[in-house]
């Protein structure tokens, strides 16, 4: 049925937990799998430290969490499923998700929603919403 599911991760408990379903799909029905995060302009793209802040009681440096790719990688080996990985950079999520799935010939977008309603959902916005809105390809909305 779908031979090459896009599974977007921004690294969330949610997120890591749609991650797991995919893998599960995937066994059983044979897909391959994309891993894709799409990280923010004002964040750097990589684990490692940063310093402290000046203000700061505390001149040790602070170790950042976890990479989502890093915690999505974790999740797929313990399913025992492979996966591609792919990043990128920019400040609309949604967009870069809908382009990664028809650029990279996926035939499922497997993506958690918060599940956010009325005014919550018009304030923060919706990734996922925006990615069904927009997306060719079919979306499976996990919650």
């Amino acid at each position: 049925m779908f031979q090459h599911i896009l599974v977007p991760t921004d690294g969330s408990d949610l997120s890591l937990r749609a991650v797991a379903a995919a893998a599960e799909w995937a066994r059983a029905t044979g897909a391959r799998v994309t891993v894709f995060h799409v990280a923010s302009a004002a964040l750097p793209f990589y684990r490692g430290v940063r310093p402290t802040p000046v203000w700061a009681r505390d001149p040790a440096p602070e170790v950042l969490p976890e990479p989502p790719l890093d915690a999505a990688q974790r999740v797929l080996e313990a399913a025992g499923v492979q996966a591609t990985w792919q990043m990128a950079q920019g400040e609309q999520p949604w967009q870069l998700i809908v382009e990664a799935a028809e650029s990279l010939g996926c035939d499922l977008v497997f993506m958690a929603s918060h599940g956010r309603h009325g005014l919550d959902a018009w304030l923060l916005g919706s990734e996922t919403r925006k990615v069904l809105t927009h997306c060719r390809v079919p979306v499976l909305v996990y919650r």
